[in-house]
C-alpha cells in the first residue's frame, strides 16, 4: 500500500515548565515539530508531518512519537489529552481557509443572555464558569457562541430586585 503524508498534532496535559533545552530536545526527537505550550493552562502541543499508509497507522505512529519524545525529554510519562491526525493536504487547505466560527462580542453575549452589556462584563469578572474570550480587541473581549450557549443552558441565575409581596 502506498505511503501518505499526514499531520500529527497532540496535546499533553500538566507540562508546567518547559525550558530552551526542552524544546530543543523535542525537535530533534521529532523533526521538523512545531511546539506550543501554554503556561497559564499547562498544555504543551506538538505538530509534525509523517508517511504512513492508513490514518490508523499514522494515528499509532503519532501517539508512539510523542509518547517517546516527551518520555525522554521530560523524564515521565505525559497525560495526553487531545490528537488530531489528517492528510497533509487537508490541514493545508485549513490553514488556507479556516473554517468559519460563529463569534461574539459583548452585545451578542449580552442579547443571547439577555442581560446588559455591563452585566456580560460583571459575569467574565466574577463567574470562574463563564468562558474565557479566545481574543481580545480595542472593542473588547471576543467569545465563541457556542460558548456562551453553553454556560447560558448551566447557568442559574440569581433572582434580583425585591421579592413579591404575599397576600395575607
Amino acid at each position: 500500500m502506498a505511503h501518505a503524508t499526514w499531520h500529527a498534532a497532540i496535546t499533553a496535559a500538566d507540562i508546567q515548565l518547559i525550558t530552551t533545552d526542552d524544546y530543543e530536545r523535542l525537535h530533534a526527537a521529532i523533526p521538523g515539530a512545531a511546539t506550543r505550550h501554554d503556561a497559564d493552562t499547562g498544555r504543551l502541543t506538538i505538530s509534525w508531518r509523517l508517511d504512513a499508509a492508513t490514518l490508523t497507522q499514522a494515528t499509532d505512529n503519532a501517539l508512539k512519537t510523542a509518547r517517546t519524545a516527551l518520555r525522554d525529554v521530560l523524564g515521565a510519562t505525559a497525560d495526553l489529552v487531545d490528537i488530531r491526525v489528517r492528510t497533509a493536504d487537508d490541514h493545508e487547505r485549513e490553514a488556507r481557509q479556516p473554517a468559519p466560527m460563529e463569534l461574539w462580542g459583548y452585545k451578542e453575549t449580552a442579547e443571547a443572555l439577555k442581560v446588559s452589556r455591563q452585566r456580560v462584563a460583571e459575569l467574565e469578572k466574577t463567574r470562574p464558569d463563564f468562558p474565557q474570550p479566545i481574543a481580545r480587541t480595542a472593542a473588547g473581549p471576543v467569545f465563541t457562541a457556542e460558548s456562551i450557549r453553553q454556560f447560558d443552558a448551566g447557568w442559574v441565575r440569581a433572582r434580583t430586585g425585591r421579592p413579591r409581596k404575599t397576600e395575607a
